[in-house]
């Protein structure tokens, strides 16, 4: 009977045992499951991050395409306003040329 009843402790520590590796096996496991996550979560927001910045480089380079764009028209506004004036005191002269003219 001595025999019987440490057999059945033997039993016993090693149903134990066999249950704390399951145990243990699971809980690395999940241990894995959460660092894989937060690896998954760390790629997805590094890439957020990137998004956001090549977003902002674009807003950035199409503000300055508009004021590069606002500077050139405002540049060709200017030419033709001094092309007018030239224009205009070109006319003016030949006009006072004609009066000259006219007078002798």
């Amino acid at each position: 009977q001595n025999q019987l009843v440490e057999e059945e402790k033997q039993r016993k520590r090693e149903e134990k045992l066999k249950q704390k590796k399951i145990m243990e096996k699971e809980k690395e496991r999940k241990k894995e499951e959460r660092l894989q996550k937060l690896g998954q979560k760390q790629i997805m927001e590094a890439e957020q991050r990137r998004k956001r910045e090549e977003e902002k480089l674009e807003k950035i380079k199409q503000k300055q395409m508009l004021e590069d764009e606002k500077e050139r028209m405002m540049l060709i506004a200017r030419a033709k306003q001094i092309e007018a004036q030239e224009l205009a005191e070109e006319i003016e002269r030949e006009i006072e040329i004609e009066r000259e003219r006219e007078r002798e």
